[in-house]
């Protein structure tokens, strides 16, 4: 029959209703076996499991060592890291703090400013200014006195400008103690850290095959 109308060609409503049906079918014949779709969006494509793993891995490694570069290197960008093993400076900077001192013209250094200095054991105090010398011994550099809030007395010894690490801008509680132990023990934290991270992998390797291979069931049994 031709369904032409004035030249103008009718549509088969029916035959159109059953032409899309057969499309529909094939569409979802091919979707559920796996074979590509032309048109169809390939963005939900999941992530191969090896690409996971590898960001996993890279995850914990630069964990590891950001651990490991905070006690092998000390001062970062004029910033100094310590920990404060003693209570002269309690009520302030209570013992087993973290302090996070900045490196500075000792000409801009105050009375009242927290500094920490290096001793002649090159060990480090922090502790408090109180006297300043211009300049000391003839040297054209300052001299500070120094004490800790809590002792009666300043230092004995006048602390060079050469000597001193920087003021204190940051004191965290207990944090120093917790790094001061890892330090001691950095052998044993990155062991266990590396197992840490090799468990990690494992598991997600481990239920990564255990979700493909229930969606492979699924996706076979499905009528």
């Amino acid at each position: 029959m031709d369904n032409t109308t004035n030249g103008v060609k009718m549509i088969d409503v029916n035959e159109a209703a059953r032409e899309f049906e057969r499309t529909e079918k094939e569409y979802m014949s091919r979707r559920d076996t796996g074979i590509p779709v032309a048109g169809a969006a390939q963005s939900d494509k999941p992530k191969p499991a090896k690409v996971k793993r590898l960001g996993n891995v890279m995850f914990y490694l630069t964990l590891v060592l950001v651990i490991a570069g905070a006690f092998f290197f000390r001062t970062v960008g004029g910033y100094s890291f310590y920990t404060v093993l003693t209570k002269s400076m309690q009520s302030e900077i209570p013992q087993g703090s973290l302090v996070i001192s900045e490196r500075v013209d000792p000409n801009t250094i105050q009375l009242g400013d927290d500094v920490t200095y290096l001793r002649e054991d090159n060990s480090t105090i922090t502790h408090r200014v109180v006297g300043i010398i211009e300049n000391y011994e003839d040297t054209g550099e300052r001299g500070f006195t120094t004490q800790g809030i809590e002792n009666e007395m300043p230092d004995l010894k006048t602390v060079f400008s050469a000597n001193v690490v920087g003021i204190v801008r940051v004191s965290i509680p207990h944090i120093g103690t917790a790094l001061f132990w890892i330090a001691e023990n950095v052998v044993s934290v990155l062991a266990v850290l590396g197992v840490l991270l090799i468990l990690r992998v494992s598991l997600n390797t481990f239920f990564s095959e255990k979700k493909r291979e229930k969606e492979k069931s699924e996706t076979t049994t499905q009528p």
